[in-house]
């Protein structure tokens, strides 16, 4: 067998390889991953757009985060919960309380989602001083 066939054939099996290795995650209808800043209770996500076409659960992940009471420094120390609620075509359709983390919502069906912080650390509402950074990666 000649070098480049050889070559090619080692490419062939390094693509299949990595295909199976991360054809789970792909197998999501769509995702994205973003970043929070000193938001608070009431902050709202962009929107997308869940067809239903597969059978994956919509999961709202935070990771990195970091919690501070009005102007204080971020702190991972600071943190004891996150409440994050899952918005379909306009109406909450259920909340999960944790400290940060994957809030899974199972498979809502198809229609135009987002998804809102509604407490930090207990606190909520649109005169809480209690902010939250975070990494945010969502996948549906």
């Amino acid at each position: 067998m000649s070098f480049k066939k050889k070559l090619g054939a080692v490419a062939l099996l390094s693509a299949i390889m990595t295909g199976v290795a991360v054809s789970p995650a792909l197998a999501a209808e769509g995702s994205f991953s973003s970043s929070v800043t000193q938001v608070r209770a009431g902050f709202t996500s962009r929107e997308w757009s869940d067809r239903n076409a597969t059978a994956d659960a919509t999961i709202v992940t935070l990771g990195a985060c970091k919690t501070n009471s009005g102007g204080g420094t971020p702190s991972a120390n600071n943190l004891s919960s996150v409440e994050v609620a899952l918005i379909k075509n306009g109406s909450i359709i259920g909340s999960k309380k944790q400290a940060c983390g994957s809030y899974s919502f199972a498979r809502p069906g198809a229609g135009t989602y987002k998804f809102a912080i509604v407490a930090v650390n207990g606190s909520g509402g649109t005169q809480s001083r209690e902010f939250l950074n975070a990494n945010v990666f969502v996948s549906y």
